[in-house]
C-alpha cells in the first residue's frame, strides 16, 4: 500500500515473512502496490546475478543525509480496510480472542476492534518476537488446538482467531472448539465482499489489469483474487497456489476457487497454475449454465 499512496513506481519490502529474521529476502512490488509477477521478478533476478560489486553505506549516515526516511501509512491502509466493513457491527456484543502469534496483525486490529466497538477483543501473544517464541506462526489447526482451542471455549468466546506474523493467513476456531477451513470461509468472505462496490471494484481490477489479467474469459466481466502460500517444512520451495474469482461482475452467479497443491515447475510461488485451470472451468461452466456474456470479446 506505501508503494500505491506514495505514487511509486516500484517498491522493495524486506521481510522473513513467518519465518526467523535470518531468512529475510526482499519482495518487489510494481505500481499500484501490485506484486511483480513472475516475468518482473525473473529480470530482476538476472540482472542481480549480473552485479560486480554492492557499494553498502551506514544506516546512520544514510539517515542523516536524508537517504532514509520513515513513512508509516497505517492509518491510510486502516481507512481502506474500513470501506469494506458494516458498521453494522458497531456496539455489538461479540467476545473475541486474538492469537497474534507474536506477529504484526495486531497493529491494524486492535484499533479496528476499538473503532467498530467490539465488546471484548482480548489479545494474546502481542509482543514482538523476531524468532515467535520459537514456535511457527503459522495458523493451521495443528498449530491452534490444545491452549488456543481451550482458551476460546473456557473463556466462553463467541470466536477466536489467529493470523500468521505477517497477517496475511487466518485461522478460525468457533465457540465450540472447532476449527473453521479455509475453503469454507474463503466463499463466505468472496460472496460477503460482492456485495460491496467499492471492493468489486479491486476485485473487477485484479482480472482486468492487475495480477490475474490472463484469467479473464472473453465476453464476460470477472472478479478475482490470487492466492500463494508457502507449505511447511518452509524452505523447501513448495507451495499451495490459488485463485478464487465470480462471475458476471454485476450480478454474481457463479464462483469458483481453484487450488494447487506444489504445481509441477522449477518456480512454484506463482498463482498463475490455478489461474489457467479456473479459466478453463469458466469457460466450460458459464455457456452451460446459461449465463450469457455481457461484453464484446
Amino acid at each position: 500500500s506505501a508503494t500505491r499512496d506514495m505514487g511509486n513506481d516500484y517498491g522493495i519490502m524486506i521481510t522473513a515473512s513467518h519465518n526467523p529474521y535470518y531468512f529475510n529476502g526482499v519482495k518487489v512490488f510494481t505500481k499500484n502496490g501490485y506484486d511483480a509477477d513472475v516475468v518482473f521478478t525473473n529480470n530482476v533476478e538476472t540482472h542481480i546475478n549480473n552485479v560486480k560489486e554492492v557499494k553498502t553505506m551506514d544506516y546512520y549516515e544514510a539517515r542523516r543525509r536524508w537517504l532514509i526516511q520513515d513513512f508509516n501509512d497505517t492509518n491510510l491502509y486502516l481507512s481502506h480496510i474500513k470501506r469494506f466493513l458494516s458498521y453494522k457491527m458497531k456496539e455489538n456484543n461479540l467476545k473475541l480472542l486474538f492469537n497474534n502469534m507474536n506477529g504484526v496483525g495486531v497493529v491494524g486490529l486492535k484499533p479496528l476492534a476499538n473503532d467498530l466497538d467490539i465488546k471484548q477483543f482480548d489479545v494474546i501473544n502481542d509482543d514482538h518476537d523476531a524468532f515467535f517464541s520459537f514456535s511457527l506462526p503459522n495458523p493451521t489447526y495443528e498449530a491452534l488446538k490444545g491452549e488456543f482451542v481451550d482458551q476460546v471455549v473456557s473463556g466462553g468466546y463467541d470466536a477466536g482467531f489467529a493470523t500468521d506474523s505477517d497477517g496475511d493467513r487466518l485461522g478460525i476456531i468457533d465457540e465450540k472448539g472447532n476449527y473453521i477451513p479455509t475453503d469454507k470461509f474463503m466463499i463466505i468472505i468472496i460472496r460477503s465482499l460482492i456485495k460491496t462496490s467499492e471492493c468489486k471494484k479491486y476485485l473487477y481490477d485484479v482480472v482486468s489489469t492487475g495480477t490475474a489479467g490472463t484469467v479473464k474469459v472473453d465476453g464476460y466481466s470477472m472478479g478475482g483474487k490470487t492466492g500463494t502460500a508457502q507449505k511447511i517444512p518452509r524452505g523447501n520451495g513448495n507451495y499451495l497456489v490459488s485463485f478464487i474469482g465470480y462471475a458476471p461482475y454485476d450480478d454474481p452467479q457463479v464462483v469458483c476457487y481453484v487450488i494447487v497443491d506444489e504445481p509441477n515447475a522449477a518456480y512454484q510461488p506463482t498463482s498463475s497454475f490455478a489461474q489457467k485451470i479456473w479459466k478453463e472451468i469458466m469457460q466450460k461452466s458459464l455457456p452451460y449454465l446459461n449465463i450469457y456474456e455481457t461484453e464484446a470479446p
